[in-house]
């Protein structure tokens, strides 16, 4: 089954595709994941948003991709999270506070 998704988040138009997947099933569980996506702030209800990844180090020298939604009106951001089973989901709405030095 082939999937094509059209979303708005903040002023930017994606496509996303869902292609060949043989599980019918499992390509709607895709393409309900990508339609979870927030268009909107959580917090501040601002339009505002912008889908942003990053990379970070971890602890043990290894490297963690960082997917999220951010607000440019309150600094609120919404990160996608992994289920170990395999697929996302995103959490809750939250207010950004950079590290402090030294973290």
């Amino acid at each position: 089954m082939d999937i094509k998704i059209k979303k708005t988040i903040g002023k930017t138009d994606f496509e996303f595709d869902i292609l060949n997947e043989r599980d019918d099933f499992e390509a709607l569980v895709k393409a309900s994941q990508v339609a979870m996506m927030p268009t909107k702030c959580g917090l501040c209800g601002s339009e505002n948003v912008t889908l942003s990844s990053n990379k970070g180090k971890t602890k043990d020298g290894g490297e963690v991709t960082f997917l999220k939604v951010i607000c440019h009106d309150c600094n609120a951001r919404s990160q996608v999270g992994q289920y170990k089973s395999g697929g996302i989901f995103w959490k809750n709405w939250e207010k950004y506070q950079a590290p402090l030095k030294g973290e």
